[in-house]
């Protein structure tokens, strides 16, 4: 939850150039005397900020600037009167200490002042647009004795590479100042400078209701460049890695740490949050050698066959398809000149280097091959292989041999281009416990003192918390379970609501298992123990009516998976009455469940209407712990096919609600998938609405729908791509919602709604609160002449608005990306964590490190298994049930546990946590990848045979709108 104003600086990325092995910073200083700037340098490339619409058009979006940004980030600190009233601490629960990452900021100096820069080409007047020419110029620029000596001296300046320049002091008298340089031979250059604002850094204005967004942007900036200071530190947005303790993952990737931080406004003063991080970047590798695994291309694209390359001489079409995608836009750097130079891979060619001719004018027969071996002395080593393609837009071509370059260290990988080997090795590297963090945070991540920017930075808070008290959970037969350290046993104990499976089929897709072959006798055992195990939960479980084995199904045919799932399902219709409530899929491991589960969930999910579940080959004949597998199976079965596992204890009984019970309140969940880098333009984003049913919190709806906003009815254009978070069906889907909320209660429909919202930063609070919140209540307005049709006697009595259902509703976002992290004080207090070394679950924190404009509280409500748990921020945006700090605390902490598939409290409330991973498996459906709902690095590009156009979002399967299909 980073204020709007540091994230206005963040969203703009800092551009490395490169220059031989070190990255070359946009920080402005005396000391940047001798670095040479080449015409080659290359950047890295990071994707722009979001967009923002015009009012009378939201479909028309022009591209805002860093002004504009500025400009809207003021006005979100401003409009404070919209949102929630701010509440006091909560009192509930033992009262304990936490360790925080969280350092209080003071600055020493007593203002700051704020440039804006305007950089033009002198003969056009046209402005320098491009970031990586902008950060070049500035960097020769200071290079400069008699410019640096006019702007005082070139100290204490930070750039942010776009328009604006922060300084400890006044550059030059007067307001401008115009300067004329020559960068590069014949291209002259103008900057401009003007004087936009003196900030105030006093101490009274840092602990002030509401800092100016420019004065944390200034902070930001200084604590930044001062971490610049440290030599080999690679920079990538926000976050700093160690390029010096590199580890390699294999297959042509390296394992950078590193640390993140942050400014940003607490209870009294600022605070820097400072947190332990790890990139995957591309190792320095030359792109292809005598021995395969010391080239990058065999080590990066495994599916490139050296035998095609050293043996045979040529390049497959497959290979060379592949090698064009590996290697396109990619940073690569010469080997073969004294001086390197840093290109951007823009092609391949299709021609090999000895053949490829007709670039020399002179020569139209020379080839790329003759040419190196003629300039450099000895004849080229693969000169079968295509050239790189590395000259700029717009110029003539220029053809590099692959043997002659290395790939630049420092690029990031995406984590959807890394094999689960690579992802398994990292998550080993980066999972530590509490008090290791805090050690790392605590040397590398820790600021160092700067005189030339004078800011002092303390020791971390340790703040006060409280843990909350876990409520009862009831099940069958007047049971109930008693929470502990965030999971509670259920062997032999009863559902809440059994429902008996008795008409369902199993579909064996593969027995292959990664040692051996799975017999019949193996299902035939695993399925008398799932009856076993289910009927020890009080659930009948029937043998099931068909077993189709569908071993013959290639994993490649879409069509042939559908058809054996139908067949099986028509099979178990005709001996069940036409009733099928589950398809068992057998499926091979991890490769494998890759392959089958896209088609699967798009089968089912969309077209047929069925609940499915799929199981792995290795998971039905596991010797150890096969019960407890099983036992969160049934869980899910029971789950999907329409029974309770157990209830939520009335609120009312602990206290924490003014209303009574969850029978008149409806607990939603809203997500929204993220737009990443490299994503298909002709794909978009999908949004998530979940909801609680009945008075046990446990069943819950779900509806989704493409963000996009509809064409006017006399336009035939397609809708345009909601390019932001903001959902902008959600009148559509809330309506949907309450209609199906009414049809599961008889009529009746939630006089209260309580919505948590994931996937919003601090900097779209005043955009959620102007234009989607209104569309909640939009879409119930809407509901109202429906209702009124279908049910004559409904009633409307305390929700109602103007004649139209209109519910009191609390609206909380949710934010994982705040970067703070909680640890307990030491070991000698047990009780104050749990077993993996983090804080115990069900700690809430709400004061010290909160933002005092906001009612907001973080909380760690789940038990950690490995590494340092995430803590979640919660913001409330509107508070019509005028719920205090411990009722919302409770009840948030409440729905953490209705988690169907095992017995474990979850980190975020049920329903916002199934609208996250309904969107994975609508990512899963279309093949666009599993980390569609979660990930800000995925990439959406790698579709596959199915077209996601713009309009192909499938809806769900109308028998499947009641259901809980999902978990």
């Amino acid at each position: 939850s980073e204020p709007s104003c540091a994230r206005v600086v963040q969203a703009h990325v800092r551009r490395a150039v490169w220059a031989r092995d070190l990255p070359c910073f946009a920080v402005l200083r005396r000391d940047r005397k001798g670095v040479e700037a080449e015409e080659g340098k290359g950047e890295m490339k990071r994707s722009g900020g979001a967009e923002i619409g015009d009012e009378k058009d939201p479909r028309k979006r022009p591209r805002r600037t860093v002004r504009d940004e500025l400009a809207e980030a003021e006005d979100a600190v401003v409009a404070q009167d919209a949102l929630a009233r701010v509440r006091s601490p909560g009192t509930n629960g033992r009262k304990i200490l936490v360790q925080t990452n969280v350092f209080p900021v003071y600055s020493e100096i007593q203002q700051a002042v704020l440039y804006h820069t305007n950089l033009t080409y002198r003969d056009s007047g046209e402005e320098v647009e491009k970031r990586e020419l902008r950060l070049q110029a500035f960097n020769i620029l200071l290079e400069n004795e008699e410019i640096v000596a006019k702007i005082g001296g070139g100290e204490g300046l930070y750039f942010d590479g776009a328009y604006s320049i922060y300084a400890t002091k006044e550059l030059f008298p007067g307001d401008e100042l115009e300067l004329d340089f020559e960068p590069r031979p014949r291209k002259e250059l103008r900057v401009k400078l003007k004087k936009t604002r003196t900030l105030d850094l006093s101490a009274a204005t840092l602990e002030a209701s509401v800092v100016n967004p420019a004065t944390l942007n200034a902070l930001n900036g200084f604590l930044k460049a001062s971490q610049l200071r440290i030599p080999r530190l690679l920079n990538l947005r926000h976050s700093f890695y160690n390029m010096d303790k590199a580890t390699y993952l294999g297959g042509g990737v390296t394992l950078y740490p590193g640390f993140r931080q942050s400014v940003q406004q607490i209870s009294k003063g600022l605070g820097l949050k400072v947190d332990y991080t790890a990139n995957a970047f591309e190792a320095p590798m030359v792109l292809i050698q005598d021995s395969p695994k010391e080239s990058y291309i065999f080590e990066r694209q495994r599916a490139l066959n050296p035998e095609s390359v050293y043996r045979k001489g040529s390049l497959t079409d497959a290979d060379f398809h592949a090698l064009k995608r590996l290697l396109k836009k990619k940073l690569v750097r010469t080997v073969h000149r004294k001086k390197a130079r840093v290109y951007e891979v823009r092609d391949i060619t299709s021609m090999p280097a000895d053949q490829l001719d007709g670039w020399k004018e002179e020569d139209p027969a020379y080839t790329v091959a003759q040419y190196f071996e003629a300039q450099y002395g000895a004849p080229l080593k693969y000169p079968n292989l295509p050239c790189a393609v590395v000259n700029k837009k717009g110029q003539n071509p220029n053809y590099v041999p692959l043997e002659m370059l290395e790939v630049v260290p420092g690029q990031p990988v995406k984590r959807g281009r890394l094999n689960p080997q690579q992802v398994s090795q990292m998550m080993n590297l980066t999972c530590v416990k509490p008090h290791e963090r805090f050690n790392k945070i605590m040397g590398e991540g820790k600021v160092r003192p700067n005189p030339e920017f004078q800011l002092r930075v303390e020791q971390p808070i340790q703040a006060k918390a409280r843990v909350l008290d876990s409520p009862m959970l009831a099940y069958g037969r007047s049971r109930t379970a008693q929470v502990e350290s965030g999971s509670w046993r259920t062997k032999n104990v009863p559902f809440y609501k059994p429902v008996p499976l008795e008409s369902w089929g199993v579909v064996v897709f593969s027995k292959q298992l990664p040692r051996g072959y799975l017999e019949d006798r193996d299902i035939d055992s695993y399925l008398r123990t799932l009856q076993n195990v289910a009927q020890g939960s009080g659930m009948r479980v029937s043998r099931p009516a068909h077993i189709l084995n569908a071993e013959r199904v290639d994993p490649r045919d879409s069509n042939g998976i559908a058809e054996a799932l139908q067949e099986c399902s028509e099979k178990v219709r005709s001996t069940s009455g036409g009733v099928c409530q589950l398809l068992l899929c057998i499926i091979p491991g991890t490769k494998g469940d890759h392959a089958y589960r896209p088609e699967i969930l798009h089968s089912c999910d969309m077209k047929l209407g069925i609940i499915s579940k799929k199981v792995r080959t290795e998971k039905v004949v596991a010797n150890r712990g096969l019960e407890a597998v099983l036992m969160n199976v049934v869980m899910e079965i029971n789950a999907k096919i329409g029974g309770i596992n157990q209830k939520l204890e009335r609120v009312s009984r602990v206290g924490m609600v003014p209303f009574d019970h969850f029978s008149s309140t409806a607990f939603m969940g809203l997500d929204v998938s993220r737009k990443t880098p490299g994503s298909a333009v002709n794909i978009p984003r999908v949004a998530v609405l979940t909801s609680t049913t009945d008075d046990t919190g446990f069943r819950m709806i779900s509806t989704h729908r493409a963000n996009t906003i509809p064409a006017a009815e006399d336009d035939d254009a397609p809708p345009a791509i909601v390019q932001s978070n903001i959902v902008a069906p959600l009148a559509e889907m809330a309506k949907e919602t309450v209609l199906n909320w009414a049809k599961l209660n008889q009529g009746r429909v939630p006089k209260y709604i309580v919505l948590y919202r994931n996937g919003i930063s601090e900097s779209q609070i005043k955009q959620v609160v102007e234009e989607e919140i209104p569309k909640l209540f939009e879409g119930c307005a809407d509901a109202t002449d429906e209702l009124k049709a279908l049910y004559s006697d409904i009633s409307f009595a305390g929700c109602e608005k103007e004649g139209k259902y209109c519910p009191k509703v609390t609206y909380v976002c949710s934010m994982v990306g705040h970067n703070v992290r909680l640890a307990p004080m030491g070991r000698a207090n047990r009780e104050d964590m749990d077993r993996s070394g983090n804080v115990c679950a069900g700690v809430v924190l709400d004061q010290q490190i909160v933002s005092p404009h906001y009612f907001s509280f973080y909380m760690s409500s789940h038990g950690g298994l490995k590494g340092t748990k995430q803590v979640f921020l919660y913001t409330v945006l509107r508070n019509d049930l005028n719920l205090n700090s411990d009722h919302l605390q409770s009840l948030s902490y409440v729905l953490c546990h209705a988690y169907a598939r095992c017995p474990r409290v979850l980190s975020a409330p049920c329903p916002m946590y199934y609208a996250g991973k309904i969107l994975t498996r609508i990512g899963g459906a279309l093949r666009i990848g599993e980390d569609f709902a979660m990930s800000d690095t995925a990439s959406l590009s790698s579709m596959g045979p199915r077209d996601t156009s713009l309009m192909d979002i499938p809806m769900l399967h109308k028998d499947l709108a009641l259901s809980m299909y999902f978990v």
